[in-house]
């Protein structure tokens, strides 16, 4: 599929929709954003714009994502070691109890 569009490259003008979003929803929360905002900061039409996302929420997830994927692993990663060390002061405890 030929990713291009009437005014420029997919790429660029998806990167410019995002950027201008980022700072939408930044400026004034999602709630308040609206699709007709980004899409004029963005130079765009809400046609190119659904080219690219399927709405507001597709977005904001594209934005959101990078962030919460490294969280959850954040997230894992401390819990894996939480859960190691727990373990091992378990194991102590036990030791420390069961002698008499």
């Amino acid at each position: 599929m030929d990713k291009k569009v009437a005014n420029g490259d997919y790429e660029k003008t998806h990167k410019k929709i995002l950027d201008c979003g980022k700072k939408i929803f930044k400026d004034q929360g999602f709630e308040k954003s609206n699709l007709r905002a980004i899409c004029k900061a963005a130079g765009v039409t809400t046609g190119a714009f659904y080219g690219h996302f399927e709405d507001k929420e597709a977005l904001f997830s594209e934005l959101v994502e990078p962030i919460v994927s490294q969280i959850q692993r954040s997230y894992t990663m401390y819990e894996d070691r939480s859960f190691d060390v727990y373990k091992k002061e378990k194991h102590i405890k036990k030791k420390l109890f069961t002698r008499s």
